[in-house]
């Protein structure tokens, strides 16, 4: 059963970085494509005024995925030992790294979802994966 959350938990945690960094994508090189205008519902008369805005929220966004991917990665590579070997102190850092990305996306996806009712959608989609993976992380530990 701890091998089953383990992978429930890594599979969330992967969905949940790749989701912020495919929005990371449509906000930095992807701006005023039409694939961003279609996802963000912009027009391009407005694109100037919001480029700094979206190019700051794919920072953050490439960020946060990065960051619990990184995690999920150095978790990954370690082989829990005794004795506070190296490993353990990689699957510590990297369960660290990883909770904190988690948390911040479910912060922010449950953010979205109480100050903008029509954005609930996309709400869900960011904070779900996050909320599920803390959930495995738990029931693993």
């Amino acid at each position: 059963m701890e091998t089953f959350f383990f992978l429930a938990a890594a599979v969330f945690t992967f969905i949940a970085a790749a989701i912020h960094l495919y929005i990371c994508c449509l906000e930095l090189p992807l701006f005023g494509s039409p694939k961003f205008r279609k996802t963000f519902k912009t027009k391009p008369e407005h694109h100037d005024l919001l480029r700094a805005p979206f190019n700051n929220l794919g920072v953050y966004n490439g960020a946060i995925g990065t960051l619990t991917l990184v995690g999920l990665c150095l978790m990954l590579l370690a082989t829990p030992t005794e004795g506070g070997s190296p490993a353990g102190f990689l699957l510590g850092l990297g369960l660290g790294m990883t909770t904190f990305g988690l948390c911040v996306m479910l912060i922010a996806g449950n953010y979205l979802f109480l100050t903008a009712p029509d954005k609930r959608r996309a709400a869900l989609v960011q904070a779900l994966p996050p909320l599920l993976a803390l959930c495995a992380w738990v029931a693993w530990l």
